[in-house]
């Protein structure tokens, strides 16, 4: 059965857009959306030195002294209970790039499934991993990434919150139902697979994103 992992960052990201800026990202479940689940809140940095775009995360420097996220909770099969992987996410930026990684340990890693390689294909039924950037902070709206251990790109636009899946990160054809697969961003991904799992590294320039014209961004 293919482990599918969702980021929601939902007002996640707070960020200052000038030389001494500060970026922090919370953690947010399912359950936190509907207030079920106070929201843990984890730090994440500026980095002066980007980090290579390879999938390789341990050994990048750029990485080495951000703090991961470590607890998630899974939506399906056991809605609200314990994530049954380990999963680590780190969170930087530099002036211009919002840099997500992740390590998505598998105690078995030899099922991990890839099965499409294409561009938006999708991630139902393959090993995945996915967030949404809600930068206008109105869980209406918000930008979907995601890609599989095969790194392809996938991303789309939600609007008027997927009409009832905000955050479920479901394919739907075209632009029709709220999720708009046809939107394609100018971003980065690449992923690694080991004895561990596998591991994603995004590059994401704000100039891709949509969000308020205000110097301090809080998303």
């Amino acid at each position: 059965m293919p482990v599918q992992r969702t980021l929601l960052l939902l007002s996640a990201v707070l960020i200052s857009l000038g030389t001494s800026a500060q970026v922090f990202a919370e953690q947010v479940s399912a359950q936190a959306t509907n207030g079920l689940r106070d929201r843990p809140v984890v730090s994440a940095v500026p980095v002066s030195v980007a980090p290579v775009i390879d999938g390789e995360i341990v050994n990048d420097p750029a990485w080495k002294d951000i703090a991961p996220i470590t607890t998630f909770w899974q939506m399906e099969p056991d809605d609200g209970q314990p994530a049954s992987e380990r999963t680590e996410v780190r969170i930087a930026y530099t002036n211009d790039v919002l840099y997500i990684s992740a390590i998505l340990f598998d105690r078995q890693p030899q099922n991990i499934i890839t099965s499409e390689s294409r561009r938006d294909a999708s991630l139902d039924d393959t090993d995945s991993f996915r967030f949404i950037l809600d930068t206008y902070r109105d869980s209406q709206n918000g930008f979907v990434f995601g890609t599989n251990p095969a790194g392809i790109e996938y991303d789309a636009q939600v609007t008027n919150a997927g009409q009832g899946g905000f955050g479920r990160g479901r394919q739907t054809g075209g632009s029709g139902g709220g999720f708009n697969i046809n939107w394609d961003g100018s971003w980065e991904v690449r992923s690694q697979v080991g004895e561990y799992g596998w591991s994603v590294e995004f590059a994401i320039p704000f100039r891709t994103l949509r969000f308020p014209q205000n110097v301090d961004q809080s998303w």
